[in-house]
């Protein structure tokens, strides 16, 4: 519960919801552009359905917190599915009774373009989450390799600041 009262959560999640509400509003920009006040207005209500959607994810796990580096691939999926499970959910109309009353084609399809939306934003962007962070000079000692080669700390060949990433 302490993350809510955190700025750098909600700048997180916050970035997040605009993302989700970007690529929610992606199916809906054929119609949109068209000009059709409809799909406007349908795509705006997806959209920010879809960023509190995004925010109530946030808050039960953002990745990006814990500060632990996940592989891009791992932080990608993990946007993708939440994506999909999302617009999934924004996309079924408010006024369905029935599951029946659900066109379950266009909510599948509304899912499938804002998951591969957030696939294309995770592909062009930088995932924070899966980014790992700088260690500065004055935290490292010294590292050797096991050939005895020093790769961090005073005498390193590296740059002050340099990104250190495991490599096994």
């Amino acid at each position: 519960m302490s993350e809510l009262l955190s700025a750098a959560w909600w700048s997180l999640a916050g970035q997040r919801a605009a993302r989700s509400f970007l690529v929610g509003l992606l199916p809906f920009l054929p119609a949109i552009v068209a000009g059709d006040t409809t799909a406007l207005l349908a795509g705006l209500s997806a959209g920010a359905l879809l960023a509190v959607l995004s925010i109530a994810t946030s808050w039960v796990n953002l990745p990006e917190v814990d500060g632990t580096p996940r592989p891009w691939w791992a932080a990608a999926l993990d946007r993708v599915v939440r994506t999909f499970a999302q617009a999934f959910l924004a996309n079924i109309p408010a006024a369905a009774v029935l599951l029946s009353d659900v066109d379950w084609q266009v909510v599948l399809t509304n899912a499938a373009a804002s998951a591969a939306g957030s696939l294309v934003l995770a592909l062009i962007s930088v995932l924070p989450e899966s980014v790992p962070a700088a260690i500065p000079e004055s935290v490292v000692v010294e590292t050797v390799d096991a050939e005895g080669r020093v790769v961090a700390g005073p005498a390193s060949p590296f740059e002050t600041g340099t990104v250190m990433r495991d490599h096994v």
